[in-house]
C-alpha cells in the first residue's frame, strides 16, 4: 500500500484526486467481480440446461450471456464516469447517461434477437 501512496504523491496528485481514483478502481473492480460471478453462474446453470429436453431452457441461457455481460460492464463502466463527472465539468461526461441508455436498449434487443434466432434454429 506504501507503494502505491508513493506513486500517487510522485506524480503529483492532491487528495481529493487520489480519493476519485480509489473509487473509480473499486466500482471498476467490483464490476469485474459481478462478471465473472455472471460467467461462473452461467457454466454451472448450463450443465442443468444440457440435462433437460427442454428447447426453451437452452436457447435462453445461450442468448443470456453475452448479452448480460456486456450489460454489466456497461452498467459498472457508467457509474465509474459518473464518479468522475461529479468531480470534473469536462463536457464528454455529458454523454455518460444517453451511451448507457442506448446501450441498455441495443443490449436488450441483441438479447431478445439471439433468443428468437436460437429458437427457430431449434437450439
Amino acid at each position: 500500500m506504501e507503494y502505491l501512496e508513493n506513486f500517487i504523491k510522485s506524480i503529483g496528485a492532491s487528495e481529493a484526486t487520489t480519493i476519485l481514483v480509489a473509487q473509480v478502481f473499486v466500482v471498476v473492480l467490483f464490476t469485474l467481480i459481478i462478471n465473472l460471478f455472471l460467467k461462473r453462474l452461467v457454466r454451472r446453470l448450463e450443465v442443468q440446461v444440457k440435462k433437460s429436453k427442454q428447447l426453451w431452457d437452452d436457447a435462453l441461457l445461450f442468448a443470456l450471456y453475452p448479452p448480460a455481460s456486456i450489460l454489466v460492464w456497461l452498467v459498472g463502466l457508467s457509474f465509474a464516469a459518473d464518479i468522475i463527472a461529479s468531480q470534473t465539468e469536462a463536457a464528454i461526461f455529458e454523454a455518460v447517461t444517453p451511451i448507457r441508455e442506448v446501450g441498455m436498449i441495443v443490449t436488450i434487443a441483441w438479447f431478445l434477437i439471439r433468443m428468437i434466432t436460437m429458437v427457430e434454429q431449434g437450439y
